[in-house]
C-alpha cells in the first residue's frame, strides 16, 4: 500500500509598510483574515493577462457548472490580533490619498506599519509545480505593485515579502523588470479588464527614508498636478476640467466627462467660493463606481531607503455604451460620454517619470 502524500506547507513572512485599513465584521477594529489575502492574490493572478483569467479557477477555486471547485491550497494567518489604533490628525497630502479611510483628519482603525504577518500556504497533496508557482507569483506581484485593504491603490496597506527586500533602488528596478518580463503581455494597448497589457506602464522613483515621506511625496505631486492653481504647464488637464465643470454650472452641456474621471469614479468637484459641489459618476447605478487604474505602492529597501512604484493598468472605464452622469444641487442632471483617452493619467505618469532618479520599467 502506497504511503499517503504529505501536504506541502510554504511559509511566507510579510511586513506591513503603510497603515493597513481592513475592518473586522463590526468595523470596530482592523483585522487581517485569510479571505482578504486570498482575494487580493486572486486579483493579481487575473492581472497577469488572459492566461491568468483562464487558470484562475485552477489556482483559487470556482463554483458553478463545470467549475474546478475548491482551491488547491489553504491560507493560515499568524498575525497580531485586531487593532483599534487610529490617528486623529491626518493632514494632506496623506488625508488626500486616504480619502474615505480618513475623514476630517481622523482615520479608521488600522494595522500599523512594521507589523509582521506570517502566512502558511498549505497545498493539497499532488498539487502541480505550475499551480504552486502561480500562487507564489501572485504574492510577488502584490509585494511589488499592490497592497491590502481600503485605499491600497493609493499607497495605503502596502505590504512586502519581509525576507526578499531589494538591496537598493537599482535592485528594485531590476526585480520589477524581471516580474514584468515574465508576464505574457500582448500588443493590445488596453485590456478587457484590469490587467497588464501593452499599454501598461510602471514608473518608480526614490522617495525618502520613511513610508510617511514616500506617501507625502507622491501625494503632494498628485495634488499639485490635479489642482488648476498649482499644476505645471506640462499638465493641462486640470484647467480644462475645471473650465468644463464651471461651464456645466453655468448651464452649458459638455459632450464628455472631465478628463480626470479616468483616475476612477466617482470624481467630484467642490468650488469654495460658490459652495457648489458637482458629482460625477457612472450614470447606471450598477456601474456608478470604478476603481482607479493607477496603483501606488510603497516599497522599503535594505539600505533604509524607500521607493514609490506607480503601476498603470488601462482597461475600459465603463462597459461599452455606458454613460457618465454630472449632477449638482439645483441643476439638471445630465449624462455625457466617458473621456476618449487616458491623457490625464498618462500625463501624471510622464511628469513622475521626470522626477529625480525616476526610472520606467519597459513593458
Amino acid at each position: 500500500m502506497a504511503e499517503p502524500m504529505l501536504e506541502l506547507t510554504q511559509g511566507i513572512d510579510l511586513k506591513v509598510v503603510t497603515p493597513l485599513f481592513l475592518g473586522n465584521a463590526s468595523q470596530s477594529a482592523a483585522e487581517l483574515r485569510p479571505p482578504s489575502i486570498k482575494g487580493v492574490m486572486r486579483f493579481w493572478h487575473r492581472a497577469t493577462g488572459p492566461e491568468g483569467l483562464e487558470t484562475e479557477g485552477d489556482l483559487f477555486g470556482s463554483s458553478g457548472k463545470g467549475a474546478s471547485g475548491q482551491a488547491p491550497f489553504l491560507i493560515r494567518v499568524d498575525a497580531a490580533g485586531p487593532s483599534d489604533r487610529t490617528v486623529d490628525r491626518v493632514e494632506a497630502p496623506l488625508a488626500y490619498l486616504g480619502y474615505g479611510a480618513i475623514t476630517r483628519g481622523k482615520s479608521r482603525p488600522f494595522i500599523p506599519p512594521g507589523t509582521d504577518i506570517k502566512l502558511k500556504l498549505v497545498f493539497k497533496p499532488g498539487v502541480s509545480s505550475d499551480i504552486k508557482d502561480g500562487v507564489l507569483r501572485s504574492l510577488r506581484l502584490m509585494n511589488y505593485f499592490g497592497g491590502l485593504g481600503a485605499r491600497s491603490r493609493r499607497g495605503w496597506g502596502s505590504v512586502v515579502l519581509a525576507d526578499e527586500l531589494p538591496a537598493d533602488f537599482d535592485d528594485l528596478v531590476s526585480r520589477l523588470q524581471r516580474e514584468v518580463d515574465a508576464l505574457n503581455v500582448g500588443e493590445t494597448q488596453e485590456a478587457r479588464y484590469t490587467s497588464f497589457s501593452g499599454g501598461s506602464r510602471v514608473v518608480t522613483f526614490p522617495a525618502g527614508r520613511s513610508w510617511r515621506e514616500a506617501l507625502n511625496i507622491v501625494g503632494k505631486q498628485m495634488m499639485d498636478l490635479r489642482n488648476p492653481k498649482t499644476n505645471p504647464p506640462d499638465y493641462p488637464w486640470a484647467i480644462r476640467d475645471v473650465r468644463m465643470v464651471s461651464g456645466y454650472l453655468e448651464n452649458s452641456a459638455p459632450e464628455k466627462a472631465p478628463y480626470r474621471a479616468m483616475f476612477g469614479l466617482p470624481h467630484n468637484y467642490f468650488f469654495i467660493r460658490t459652495k457648489d459641489k458637482v458629482n460625477i459618476e457612472g450614470a447606471n447605478k450598477e456601474f456608478s463606481r470604478r476603481a482607479s487604474p493607477l496603483f501606488i505602492h510603497v516599497h522599503p529597501m535594505n539600505n533604509g531607503d524607500y521607493a514609490v512604484v506607480l503601476t498603470f493598468l488601462p482597461a475600459p472605464l465603463l462597459p461599452a455604451g455606458q454613460k457618465i452622469s454630472m449632477s449638482t444641487r439645483g441643476q439638471q442632471r445630465i449624462t455625457v460620454s466617458p473621456p476618449t483617452s487616458w491623457g490625464a493619467v498618462e500625463g501624471f505618469l510622464d511628469h513622475m517619470a521626470e522626477q529625480p532618479g525616476a526610472k520606467e520599467v519597459l513593458i
